[in-house]
């Protein structure tokens, strides 16, 4: 018995209050539960101790659902719990019902929503109910009698309880307690109410002489009398909330409540109860009312928000310390503070900052911050803080040291794998000059590049630009004195890593905006390696490289640095030297052109009121020069430096461009710019033809055509202009909205009908390519009259929808016309909730599932699949409807079959199935054959439990926040999908959602759910409205 107890001291030393499932899964394995149990089932009960019912109630909690749940398929543990309620001791006794209770949410957390307890028979059969509910009545002690409630109600999720006597005995002590001092007891009573209003007669029993709209009355009273009286009128409050949830989510397919219930005030009043209500009193169960109606009531909240009467309740909500309550309150907040710091312009500050400062919301939200209650509160209230901050200083000293720190920690902690990286709220911080000397201190640039080591991934460079640009440079010393200039000069010298070499490069080219760099060795190795970057492969290095420079060079000592050994005049014979010999070479000789282009332009600039440099390069035929390089250079080495200078130039040169387009030899030169991908270039390109071409357009009378028409046709201008569209640019209004693998989308507004469309374009010049284009369109339109022969008209379609195709004169471009989604895409959308701090709602996240396998159910039923689902492809509307693209991939499969040979899809989001590294077998002869992978629609599920685990965790579930900025390989993430389960979602997301996640992740497809059985989850069913 020693032993035993010593034993069990040491299992209650490391698993009390620890998270540690892989202990207990080896305890598990060594059979000590087992022994345990049977200890508990066999021994007198009188040699039983506290410390062994207590080492097994640790071994249960805190552990995750499925560690309770292999204990209890070890060996049930039940007969043995439910003895121990015989002991003489209170505590054994206690500890018991703590661990039946914990065992019993085991099975509760390994089912769906809807199912009953999977442990009901073993409880039943060693008359657990019966013992259970003689506890209850007969103990005089609170905590186990809340307990053994508690435990029945999770007993009987979904199950009638037969017995009147204990039905009643039990809903009635549930009410009382859901208004408890005691949290767990709060919470888990709500939880155990809803998990019996799942049967039919419990929920009448629960209901007995409720009215919902009662409940109106009940908000709006006063909170008076004495100590007691006030208790009683915050406990009426809280259980009309709790009672009224549920009537709402049982009815949520019929609006009709919802809308008596705000034509009768219950926005304003629940809003009254959150400013008035004794915040432990607040269950989650009234921020979940009014999430849910929130939708239904825009115009009630918009009204309210004038009156500035909405925030005041909503921000006392951060005073709680309910995690699920802060969670939701965040989410009403966020997406205001965000919009009112997009509008927040130069020095004006966030629109809403001075309505929150009033009603104390600073305060509420830093105090939140300070009380870091966990990971989620502390990154959401911080980050509401920025924005609301924006282009001012924060109010106090302690409040900016500690939100400044909080957010650049990351930038110089290696070991913080608590926190990433924000970019937004970085960018924030630094534009305050306020905030710069906080941000400097402590030797800060030296420890963000001791912690950036070979990462050229860091914000740092970013951040430091920032801080200058806010200064507008002229608090440059500040920078300088804290060590930051000579640290990045040494980082940039001993780097090998040439990324961080060019963005140092860049950073000091900003740093030294319009000043000298007084270090003669700095300034040539700076202005060296800028120079030779301005041709760079990289776009964003090549273009941040000539504006690096064209700021030093607004110093007279820089300056003359830069142009040490340029003439000006030899760039003539520069632009017209041919592009031969091998590779390097004709790179080399492209570099020269284009730094020719770079420097040229700083002289004519510098020049501007003197026109003799102008006249000498006209003479000399800068003009022929320029449009022979624009014919003849790559085009990714055609900065606008040299567009620039023939805009520069043209005016002073009318006559020899007149004659140059007499002779036809202008259009060319300057068409071809129009196959650019730089839209300074693009720009600049347009603007030279437009005019002519607009002239030309007069000039057409009756059925003449456009006199330009002929010669641009000949030297291919149309077919070029026809690739980047810019005949739709001069006929609507158009933009670059995206780009994917095989094209650019484009949207479009038509003049004559005002529709904006999206266009699509594709090359569509292999026989890959245009089948890949035509199976896309036919997929398309076989889905939309599929579903519209099986719906509703006016119901709502999940699938873009095809509007025209067609192709150019030499058919290497096809377009594709389609409805525009102009929410963005659901990468966008997950983007959006990082930069706000803030979290997708639980419900949001349901109609996004139901929306999407709704989609995919109907291609499944059609038997199509889709095969490259992924956040890009998932297009929201303006509404935030979902609607699926890109069906390029998409296969029929053929009549018999359930699969077809993998062809393809991105491949963070294929399954285990397709990533495993195929088998061999030996066929007849002896030879070895590959077995093929085989898609089944099961991939396509895979994909929606990854982009659904996205919207929750805000990463993939098999690249953490870490994995993001680490140089993580294809491999090592294909080997993550095939060996590893993905990461627990936040327990604060309701445990059918995480459970649908989880199955539609099941590394076996034979055991993956299919889109059928998700459509028949409850949630999704009731989102769909009976779809």
């Amino acid at each position: 018995n020693y032993q035993q107890e010593n034993v069990c001291q040491l299992l209650i030393t490391k698993f009390k209050d620890v998270a540690d499932d892989e202990g207990r899964e080896t305890s598990i394995d060594i059979e000590v539960t087992e022994d345990l149990s049977t200890i508990f089932e066999s021994r007198d009960l009188t040699s039983i101790t506290v410390t062994m019912i207590e080492a097994f109630e640790y071994l249960t909690y805190p552990a995750s659902y499925e560690i309770r749940q292999l204990l209890y398929e070890k060996k049930n543990p039940y007969p043995g719990l439910f003895r121990l309620l015989d002991h003489n001791s209170s505590d054994v006794v206690l500890h018991a019902i703590k661990t039946i209770v914990s065992i019993l949410n085991g099975g509760l957390g390994t089912t769906n929503d809807e199912e009953q307890n999977p442990h009901f028979q073993s409880v039943e059969e060693c008359g657990g109910i019966q013992k259970l509910f003689s506890l209850f009545q007969t103990t005089s002690d609170k905590t186990i009698r809340d307990k053994a409630a508690v435990s029945m109600g999770r007993l009987f999720k979904a199950r009638p309880i037969q017995d009147k006597e204990m039905q009643q005995s039990i809903i009635s002590h549930l009410k009382p307690i859901t208004s408890d001092v005691d949290e767990w007891t709060r919470s888990q009573s709500i939880l155990a109410i809803q998990y019996l209003a799942q049967n039919e007669d419990n929920y009448t029993e629960i209901m007995k002489g409720f009215d919902p709209l009662a409940v109106i009355q009940d908000l709006r009273l006063p909170i008076i009398g004495n100590e007691e009286e006030r208790k009683q009128i915050q406990h009426k409050k809280n259980l009309d909330c709790v009672l009224l949830q549920l009537i709402i989510y049982k009815v949520e397919d019929d609006n009709t409540i919802l809308q008596n219930l705000i034509e009768a005030g219950i926005i304003e009043v629940l809003l009254y109860f959150f400013e008035s209500q004794d915040l432990n009193m607040i269950s989650v169960a009234s921020v979940k009312i009014f999430d849910k109606i929130q939708s239904s009531a825009k115009t009630q909240i918009e009204q309210l928000k004038i009156e500035k009467k909405y925030y005041p309740g909503i921000l006392r909500l951060l005073r709680s310390s309910d995690l699920n309550v802060l969670n939701d309150a965040n989410n009403f907040i966020a997406n205001d503070f965000a919009i009112g710091a997009d509008q927040a312009q130069d020095a004006i500050p966030n629109p809403l900052f001075e309505e929150i400062s009033e009603c104390g919301g600073i305060e509420i939200i830093f105090d939140l911050f300070q009380r870091n209650l966990d990971k989620n509160t502390r990154n959401n209230s911080a980050n509401l803080l920025i924005m609301l901050f924006v282009n001012q200083e924060f109010s106090n000293e302690l409040m900016r040291k500690e939100i400044i720190h909080h957010f650049i920690n990351p930038l110089i902690n290696t070991n913080n794998d608590k926190q990433e990286i924000n970019n937004w709220d970085l960018k924030q911080i630094a534009k305050v000059v306020g905030n710069h000397a906080e941000i400097l201190k402590d030797d800060f640039i030296a420890q963000a590049i001791q912690a950036m080591s070979n990462n050229s991934k860091s914000f740092l460079f970013e951040f430091l630009e920032n801080i200058v640009d806010a200064e507008q440079n002229s608090h440059f010393q500040s920078v300088e004195e804290f060590g930051g200039i000579q640290k990045l000069f040494t980082l940039f010298q001993t780097t090998s890593v040439k990324d961080i070499k060019d963005k140092i490069a860049v950073s000091l080219g900003r740093l030294y905006k319009a000043r000298p760099i007084q270090d003669k060795e700095m300034q040539q190795s700076i202005i060296s390696h800028l120079k030779s970057i301005t041709s760079d492969v990289d776009e964003w290095t090549r273009s941040q490289s000539i504006l690096a420079i064209q700021y030093l060079a607004q110093n007279e000592d820089n300056y003359t640095e830069i142009m040490k050994g340029f003439d000006p005049l030899a760039v003539i014979q520069d632009l017209r030297l041919p592009i031969i010999g091998n590779e390097e070479e004709r790179k080399q000789i492209q570099h020269k052109k284009n730094l020719d282009c770079v420097l040229l332009q700083l002289i004519i600039y510098k020049v501007e009121d003197d026109n003799t440099i102008l006249q000498n390069l006209i003479e000399a035929g800068i003009i022929e020069v320029l449009l022979y390089f624009f014919e003849s250079q790559d085009l990714n080495m055609i900065s606008v430096a040299s567009v620039k200078i023939f805009d520069k130039i043209q005016s002073s040169a009318k006559t020899q461009i007149e004659q140059l387009k007499i002779e036809k030899k202008y259009y060319p030169g300057i068409l071809r710019l129009l196959r650019s991908s730089d839209l300074n270039v693009l720009n600049d390109a347009n603007n030279f033809i437009a005019n002519d071409f607009a002239i030309g357009a007069d000039q057409a009378q009756d059925a003449i055509p456009n006199p330009l028409f002929e010669e641009i046709s000949e030297c291919g201008g149309i077919e070029i202009i026809f690739d980047l569209l810019l005949l739709l640019i001069l006929l609507g209004s158009y933009r670059i909205i995206g780009r994917g693998r095989f094209g650019t989308v484009s949207s479009y507004q038509e003049i004559k009908t005002q529709r904006i469309v999206a266009i699509k374009e594709c090359d569509y010049d292999t026989d890959e390519l245009i089948s890949m284009m035509n199976r896309e369109i036919e997929v398309m339109k076989d889905i939309i009259r599929i579903i519209r022969s099986s719906t509703h008209q006016s119901q709502f379609i999940h699938v873009v929808e095809p509007l025209g195709f067609f192709v150019n004169e030499d058919e290497e471009k096809a377009y594709l016309v389609m409805e525009l989604c102009s929410g963005g895409d659901l990468r966008g959308y997950i983007r959006n909730l990082q930069k706000m701090g803030s979290e997708i709602s639980a419900q949001k996240c349901w109609e996004f599932a139901s929306s999407i396998v709704s989609a995919v159910y109907q291609l499944h039923v059609s038997g199509i699949l889709h095969m490259d689902l992924k956040p890009e492809n998932v297009l929201l509307t303006e509404d935030i409807k979902v609607k699926l693209a890109d069906f390029g991939l998409s296969r029929k499969l053929q009549q018999g079959k359930d699969y077809m040979t993998h062809h393809g899809g991105t491949k963070f989001y294929l399954p285990p199935e397709l990533l495993q590294i195929q088998s061999v077998q030996t066929g007849a002869e002896g030879r070895q054959l590959h077995q093929k992978r085989q898609q089944t629609k099961a991939a396509d599920i895979w994909a929606i439990g990854i982009m659904l685990y996205e919207l929750l965790a805000q990463h993939h579930p098999f690249i953490g926040n870490d994995d993001e900025s680490a140089d993580l390989s294809e491999l090592d993430v294909a080997h993550r999908i095939v060996t590893e389960e993905a990461p627990e979602l936040p327990a604060h997301y309701p445990d059918s959602l995480r459970k649908l996640i989880k199955a539609m992740l099941q590394k076996d497809p034979s055991r993956r759910i299919t889109a059928e059985e998700i459509l028949s989850i409850p949630e999704v069913a009731a989102n769909l409205g009976g779809q």
